[in-house]
């Protein structure tokens, strides 16, 4: 198993994942889930993954006592990533535009022009091997869960308050 990166998120889906990663079954619908549709999203570093999670408890449509921490879950994955079915997304595919192509092909995407990499991936290419651990956001689509490739450790939790400062 080798450590990918890290996935934060409200407190109230602890228990969730503390059982694993589940697709959640819904129809498709490219108004949720995030910037790269519905899927598990996993950040190369901490910071990165406490900004997520601070979006999802201050977001939430009702907030509950859960929200005032934030998790921080460890990812690990069972094979090297270069081996999966992978594609940069163009930002201009991104939000409500994010194809269903992606969702049903892919078994992880990011943006191209992602802040972590020195140089965009231009023309939108896969990440080689090397390039991979530069990514700072790789949403997993939920065509891979059932394989037992991602696993989770409860990393820390951390208080609303102080995650951002």
């Amino acid at each position: 198993m080798t450590k990918i990166g890290y996935h934060g998120t409200s407190r109230r889906h602890h228990s969730s994942l503390d059982k694993g990663i589940k697709p959640v079954a819904s129809d498709w619908d490219a108004n949720s889930g995030g910037e790269l549709g519905q899927g598990f999203y996993v950040a190369n570093n901490i910071e990165a993954a406490t900004i997520y999670g601070y979006g999802v408890c201050t977001t939430q449509a009702h907030p509950v006592a859960e929200d005032n921490y934030i998790d921080i879950w460890a990812v690990y994955s069972s094979v090297e990533l270069d081996q999966l079915n992978h594609f940069a997304v163009s930002s201009q595919q991104t939000w409500s535009k994010f194809p269903k192509s992606y969702f049903d092909n892919f078994h992880f995407v990011y943006l191209y022009n992602d802040p972590g990499f020195k140089a965009a991936l231009s023309p939108p290419r896969k990440a080689t091997k090397a390039e991979i651990p530069e990514i700072t956001q790789i949403k997993f689509n939920p065509n891979i869960f059932p394989f037992g490739v991602l696993t989770l450790a409860f990393h820390k939790k951390i208080a609303v308050n102080d995650a951002l400062g």
